[in-house]
């Protein structure tokens, strides 16, 4: 039962006292973990009691998962010093990151990158939130040791739209005339409120598609003691997004190439986004994996 395994890992209950609590001995946990034997009314009225849940939520798995781990974490959380400057972007993409990691890898992923960065599942609540770019930053680097690839990262940037397309941001773009004009506002003036962390100039922009120079802020650079921003992965997460822009209006991703990069000695990353005219999809059969 991989609800009761969740709820003991998010809260770091450690074996003895989840034991206690289910009052079942370690023999017995490891037969209803694999569904040879059912967990009593008993353990399951103390489980619900405990997390304050409906026991039929916790049998059909149906918890908040999310609100129970950031309830435990409260008392015992601090963001790390590694994060608490920089603060130029909103949280919207890092949220949108994590939904596709939970959603195409599984939520035990999700909680392993959290805790490796030291951070809490709070910071994933608030779209609007400033937040360091250098979060993302590590995350995806995680993920890179952990043998993702740069389709991985780029599929990522793709999911965006799934977090954006029901915005008012989102609906403004689904209302635009042409994909030129949404990736004009996408990484031009609507992209100045989501952050600041990087400076994007468009070398070409027409109806076939763009040319898109992106580069670090130097103020932010510098607060950051680096010389570039982010890592290879987020160029990969950054070609996902702009290749996502023609979605919004009921069109194909666009093509997207990484003609060169800052992490490669470039002076700047530069992106050839190419449109795919004509050609429509269906939202529900859209596969991010």
């Amino acid at each position: 039962m991989d609800t009761l395994e969740r709820l003991r890992v998010v809260t770091d209950i450690d074996d003895s006292q989840w034991q206690d609590l289910l009052q079942l001995t370690w023999w017995d946990y490891v037969m209803v973990r694999s569904g040879k034997k059912q967990l009593s009314e008993q353990a399951l009225l103390r489980l619900s009691e405990y997390f304050d849940s409906d026991p039929r939520a916790v049998i059909t798995g149906k918890v908040d998962f999310h609100s129970i781990q950031i309830q435990s974490e409260k008392s015992r959380w601090e963001m790390p010093d590694a994060y608490a400057v920089a603060n130029y972007g909103r949280r919207r993409t890092t949220i949108t990151t994590f939904e596709y990691i939970e959603r195409n890898h599984g939520w035990r992923l999700r909680y392993e990158v959290l805790k490796h960065l030291g951070l809490s599942e709070s910071i994933l609540t608030d779209p609007f939130a400033p937040i360091s770019m250098q979060v993302i930053t590590d995350a995806l680097a995680y993920l890179g040791h952990r043998h993702f690839t740069a389709k991985d990262f780029f599929a990522m940037g793709m999911y965006s739209y799934s977090g954006n397309v029901n915005t008012l941001l989102g609906r403004f773009y689904s209302e635009l005339e042409t994909s030129k004009e949404v990736i004009e506002h996408m990484w031009g003036d609507c992209l100045n409120f989501y952050e600041k962390n990087c400076r994007y100039r468009f070398l070409k922009l027409n109806e076939e598609g763009a040319l898109l120079e992106v580069s670090s802020d130097p103020h932010v650079a510098q607060e950051m003691e680096t010389t570039h921003l982010g890592n290879e992965y987020i160029c990969s997460l950054k070609a996902g997004m702009m290749a996502s822009a023609p979605m919004y209006r009921g069109e194909a991703p666009a093509k997207v190439i990484e003609r060169c990069c800052v992490h490669h000695g470039a002076p700047a990353c530069v992106f050839e986004i190419t449109f795919a005219k004509g050609v429509l999809y269906h939202a529900a059969n859209l596969n991010f994996a």
